[in-house]
This record gives C-alpha cells, structure tokens and sequence, in this order.
C-alpha cells in the first residue's frame, strides 16, 4: 500500500526549465530567442496565474529618436521597418494580476468616461469646457499605460531580449549570467 493521494491536484517543479535559459543581469532579465520566462509573478516570484497572456515587445535603437529632430513622420517609418520583436509573457500572481488591473482602471475609467461624454455633449453644445474635459481624458490615458506595463524591453537582437521591470525577489530566483 503506498501513501500518495490519488485524488490530490499534480504538483510542478516551480523550476521548469525556462528558468535555466533566463539568466540575470545586473537588475535586468535577459531571455534568450525561443524562450520564455518562467511562470512566476516578476514581482513577488510567487507562481503565476495561468494561462499567462503573450505580449509582442518591440525594441529599436535609441539612436532612432534623432530622426524626430528631423521630422516625426520619418522617425515613425524609420522606427517600424528597423524595430525587432519578441514574444513573451511574463507572469503575475493573483495578487498583482488585481493590483495592475486596479491601477489600469483608476486613470483608464475616468478618461474614457470624459471623452466619451465631451464628444457626447459637445455635439449639443460648443464651448471651451467640451474640449477642456475631452484633452484632460485624453491625457489621463498617458499614466494609464504607464500603469498597464509589465516589463520594457531594453534591447532586443538575433540572441534573445533584454527587459527591465522585474523586482527583486524574481531577479534573485535566477541564475547570474554573464555582463
């Protein structure tokens, strides 16, 4: 007779194999091509809720930002055709998962409900306090995507990807790779 629980929910190995091919460096995440990170929350390293959503990062030469100098439209085709992308997805715990959705929604709320209703009023009505309302909701969108990010890619080539926004107790579950 053996004393394993047949009805108990299987067990995983938090170390799973994506964690050998993530290394850090310094305070950055650096994943190699093809890899993903693993599924622990990047903040608290706790396990991740799943399914973890995939998220496309794109990366270009900070050099580009000259181009703005010269002129935005350039900049902007010049920044498509030369950027680099990858796939990833990193992972939050149930935890954090409310915390981001919560900050999302504080600033995302408020500035879809004023420009919804300045375009709905000032249809009726024109005055200054339409246009007023419609640029403080359009400017309430700026901290909520900064509220919406999960990591930032740093650099992106042929090898893998280097992303920062990882807090310390995942940063200290990786190995230290190399400089």
């Amino acid at each position: 007779m053996h004393n394993e629980n047949l009805y108990a929910a299987p067990k995983s190995d938090l170390n799973d194999g994506v964690t050998a091919s993530c290394q850090r460096i310094g305070k950055l995440v650096f994943v190699p091509a093809n890899h993903d990170f693993p599924e622990r929350c990047i903040i608290c390293n706790a396990p991740s809720k799943q399914p973890t959503k995939q998220r496309k990062m794109y990366w270009h030469s900070p050099w580009l930002f000259l181009l703005i100098l010269i002129n935005l439209f350039i900049y902007i085709i010049v920044a498509m055709i030369m950027r680099k992308s990858m796939q990833v997805s990193p992972g939050y715990c149930d935890i954090h998962a409310k915390k981001r959705r919560r900050n999302m929604s504080m600033f995302l709320i408020p500035a879809v409900a004023l420009m919804l209703g300045s375009l709905a009023l000032g249809m009726s009505n024109s005055g200054p306090v339409y246009v007023l309302a419609f640029c403080v909701g359009f400017l309430l969108l700026i901290p909520g995507a900064i509220a919406s990010k999960t990591v930032t890619p740093k650099r992106i080539d042929q090898n893998g990807a280097t992303f920062m926004g990882c807090k310390e107790p995942f940063l200290n579950s990786l190995p230290v790779g190399r400089k």
